[in-house]
């Protein structure tokens, strides 16, 4: 087996598709590891902490733009600091923006992964251990979750079983993450909605959040900004993030449309006629049984009434940040009469990967 530390790569450097050139980026570099060692059966990927694992784990799917010729991904691997992760989310005060990101990163690690070990649970006391292991398994519903002490040397001993173990599945894996998984199961703690949110009345409702929510993660469609999805993700004590995260596939040109249709016929589900796969869809995962339809309801009464579907969205009153206004749409139907460009998405949250020893 051949260890590969891939280096950090700046995303400062970057050009228009940073996600694309750090696919590159990666592809070439494991490409070059292995031409160096063609002895080498499997490898061993250690990524940085600026590395996208979800990212990476497209370069090993054949429909990849830069797929990696001859390799396939194993297994994706969590290495979770008990004390350093329950610091920051068994606070009661909301943290700062620079913890809220570091945290949002390790709950990104923790849902998007195969294996999970858990190292240094000892060293909380045992009601943090308990609540984190609760914690641990609400975020993440589907990978083994190993309490893994160095010392052990009987778990030393079955750990390499676990790592031979082909686990990676690339309809799967990026679906046991808890919140995904409460959309597919239709949970009562997913909102839904048709149409878009009025922007003043979302701000408004979303200062008012409820006590208790671990996670929430999912897709706003802001009548203001109609062109563009907007990601909605909050873990635990972290501040509350919204972000554009691309065009609506309805806002793409008809060419690259038609191919997303095609590709993913999932997103063709639900497609309106005029608004196409526009909606709401946020997932809220409770620590405990809270009743959260009240707050629901509240932010069923955000979204537009029948009248404001009928007047120009543009004129909509938007109190939140770094929201560039969309004039360009058809006022009969509020849909984009010009192809929008697309933003440059947020950098995904990052997560070390580590593919295991292929079994023989």
């Amino acid at each position: 087996a051949l260890l590969l530390r891939c280096p950090p790569w700046s995303k400062a450097i970057l050009g228009a598709d940073p996600e694309l050139q750090l696919l590159e980026a990666f592809v070439e570099g494991l490409e070059n590891a292995v031409a160096d060692a063609p002895e080498a059966r499997s490898i061993w990927l250690e990524l940085p902490e600026d590395s996208d694992g979800f990212l990476v784990s497209q370069g090993f799917h054949a429909q990849s733009p830069i797929p990696i010729e001859g390799a396939r991904l194993h297994q994706v691997v969590t290495a979770l600091d008990a004390p350093a992760f329950w610091q920051l989310f068994g606070q009661k005060n909301q943290l700062g923006e620079e913890d809220s990101e570091t945290l949002e990163a390790e709950v990104a690690r923790i849902e998007f992964c195969d294996l999970l070990l858990i190292r240094d649970l000892d060293r909380l006391l045992p009601a943090e251990r308990a609540r984190l292991l609760t914690v641990i398994r609400k975020l993440q519903v589907r990978a083994p979750v190993i309490e893994f002490d160095p010392g052990n040397r009987l778990l030393l001993e079955e750990l390499p079983q676990w790592l031979d173990r082909r686990l990676y599945s690339p309809e799967e894996t990026p679906k046991s993450a808890g919140w995904k998984a409460l959309i597919e199961q239709s949970s009562p703690y997913v909102f839904r909605a048709k149409r878009p949110f009025h922007p003043q009345r979302l701000h408004q409702a979303l200062g008012r959040w409820p006590v208790g929510i671990l996670r929430a993660c999912g897709q706003v469609w802001l009548a203001s900004r109609n062109q563009t999805a907007i990601s909605l993700s909050l873990s635990g004590p972290s501040v509350l993030h919204l972000a554009p995260e691309g065009p609506w596939i309805a806002c793409l040109p008809k060419e690259d449309r038609q191919w997303a249709l095609d590709e993913h016929p999932d997103l063709g589900k639900g497609w309106d006629p005029v608004f196409g796969d526009r909606s709401n869809e946020i997932a809220f995962i409770p620590e405990g049984n809270q009743d959260l339809r009240p707050f629901l309801r509240r932010l069923e009464k955000c979204l537009l009434t029948d009248l404001e579907m009928r007047i120009d969205w543009t004129a909509i009153p938007d109190p939140f940040p770094s929201g560039d206004r969309e004039p360009d749409t058809d006022p009969a139907t509020n849909t984009a009469t010009q192809p929008p460009t697309p933003p440059s998405a947020p950098p995904r949250p990052v997560l070390r990967l580590v593919p295991p020893v292929e079994s023989p």
